[in-house]
């Protein structure tokens, strides 16, 4: 495992996508050019998505901030993956993570031969006990079999007891839903099913819901609408909580709330998720989603 400079590991990403590359520069699993024209302008609108979302993330996450905002920036490159993770840190929102990933290396059953695809996750743990802490993913892939699929999960955490606040975000994730005629409750269903079986898996609030599959969902310019829209909307519904709750006075029963939820976390982490545990380095998941602290 090695730290690169960004130079040398997202300008080739970047340079591989804009123009046609020798072979023997091609990253796996960021073959552009192995894309047909329409999967290339889907790809394309994927890339412009994660900007545009990184750019308006931490912008908000500076202004809640203020000055003594900090951020972080590493590339990491392993056998399977490149990862670029930012990290911001503050008075408000303590930590802010964003990550995404190249898988270059076929990783089942969470990935097939890759042709091109993308991984981005976005964690928030805020500084306030009442506001729960926000975990984010979206995947999008092409495989060299000629499959695609395109999903997410989206929720926040049980923590601090806020059940008017989680109804505001559940209806915001309901109608957006709806706008694409889909109905939420199969996919919240599916987050929220009984956990008896891994005693260290995490603990939902069913704000949200999952995305991914099964069943397999494949990139269609409506899907990625999809789930680019929920996830916009679950990330925008869960900052103007924080926001609203940033300077409220806390119980000791929120801070003790805010400390079971960020050990589960840790715990789901280490022993339950299996892409922290088989896919994703802790390098890369212990810097951009662990929480900032952790009372054992």
């Amino acid at each position: 495992m090695s730290t690169l400079s960004r130079r040398s590991v997202m300008a080739t990403a970047l340079a591989a996508a804009a123009s046609p590359a020798r072979a023997a520069d091609i990253i796996p699993g960021d073959d552009m050019a192995a894309l047909t024209k329409g999967e290339q302008a889907l790809a394309k609108k994927q890339l412009a998505f994660i900007e545009q979302t990184q750019k308006d993330y931490f912008a908000r996450v500076a202004k809640l901030n203020g000055k003594a905002n900090t951020l972080e920036t590493k590339d990491i490159k392993i056998d399977t993956g490149i990862y670029r993770v930012d990290v911001a840190r503050g008075p408000v929102v303590e930590k802010a993570g964003f990550f995404t990933d190249i898988v270059t290396a076929e990783m089942p059953p969470f990935l097939t031969a890759p042709k091109w695809n993308r991984y981005l996750e976005i964690d928030v743990h805020a500084k306030n006990a009442k506001t729960p802490f926000l975990h984010l993913t979206m995947t999008f892939q092409y495989m060299k079999d000629g499959g695609s699929s395109v999903g997410g999960w989206m929720d926040v955490l049980e923590g601090p007891k806020n059940p008017a606040e989680i109804d505001v975000i559940r209806a915001r994730m309901d109608a957006v839903m709806k706008t694409h005629g889909e109905d939420a409750k199969p996919y919240r269903d599916r987050v929220l099913r009984k956990r008896e079986d891994n005693p260290y898996r995490r603990h939902p609030a069913g704000a949200g819901f999952t995305l991914l599959p099964p069943p397999e969902r494949a990139i269609t310019e409506k899907t990625q609408a999809m789930v680019q829209d929920a996830f916009t909307t679950m990330l925008d519904a869960f900052l103007d909580l924080l926001e609203k709750q940033k300077d409220l006075p806390v119980t000791a029963e929120d801070i003790a709330a805010q400390e079971a939820m960020r050990k589960n976390w840790l715990e789901d982490q280490l022993f339950s998720d299996p892409f922290s545990g088989k896919l994703v380095p802790y390098s890369v998941w212990g810097l951009s989603n662990a929480p900032p602290t952790v009372k054992l």
